[in-house]
């Protein structure tokens, strides 16, 4: 990620832990995360937008059966809305 990609996600994914280890259960945690959403609690772009790399042909994420599948690389962009 570039640096206001960081900033914004590290954020993110250290909230997840932090429910994960008070034993919060993957769909509690969906819904509190939904609920941040909507009250507009997530961390705003201070820049017009970020990146995010993900350029390695081993990237794997969960698929909605339960299993674990590749998926090819990319580069996401976000802009401040």
């Amino acid at each position: 990620m570039d640096a206001e990609g960081t900033r914004i996600s590290s954020r993110r994914y250290l909230k997840v832990a932090e429910l994960r280890a008070q034993g919060k259960s993957p769909e509690e945690i969906r819904t509190l995360r939904g609920d941040s959403f909507r009250q507009g609690q997530p961390s705003r772009h201070r820049t017009d937008g970020c990146r995010t790399y993900m350029l390695s042909k081993e990237n794997l994420t969960p698929n909605e059966k339960g299993g674990v599948v590749h998926f090819p690389p990319h580069v996401m962009f976000y802009a401040r809305s």
